[in-house]
């Protein structure tokens, strides 16, 4: 199940470089929020009247994508063999980064109130 094959050691390293990347970024960025020190993401993502509230709010929404895509791929790479990982890691890949990226357009949207 998990690829440990004698003699070859772990393909885990190999298989969560991308996903501890993200686990780490999104944990700052959680923990940012947390401390109420959010990263500046509404200067980033060029909002008009970005506050420090809607900072954080921005920091929880995009943290917590990151932390899920990480935990997924995590749940994946022990549960599936490497090659088939490598498959289901892709689409893991592209789903989060489209439902993360429709949550933050909705989410702005609502915000600006427009309807475009």
């Amino acid at each position: 199940m998990c690829d440990l094959g004698a003699g070859r050691g772990s393909s885990l390293p190999l298989k969560l470089h991308e996903a501890a990347i993200t686990f780490l970024a999104g944990v700052v960025l959680l923990v940012a929020a947390l401390l109420h020190r959010p990263v500046p993401l509404g200067k980033l993502l060029r909002v008009p009247d970005a506050d420090g509230r809607l900072d954080a709010s921005l920091n929880v929404l995009v943290g917590g994508f990151l932390v899920l895509h990480a935990l997924l791929h995590l749940a994946l790479a022990l549960l599936l063999p490497t090659s088939t990982y490598v498959v289901a890691g892709k689409l893991v890949n592209w789903a989060t980064i489209a439902v993360g990226a429709v949550a933050l357009w909705t989410y702005l949207r609502r915000l600006r109130g427009t309807s475009d």
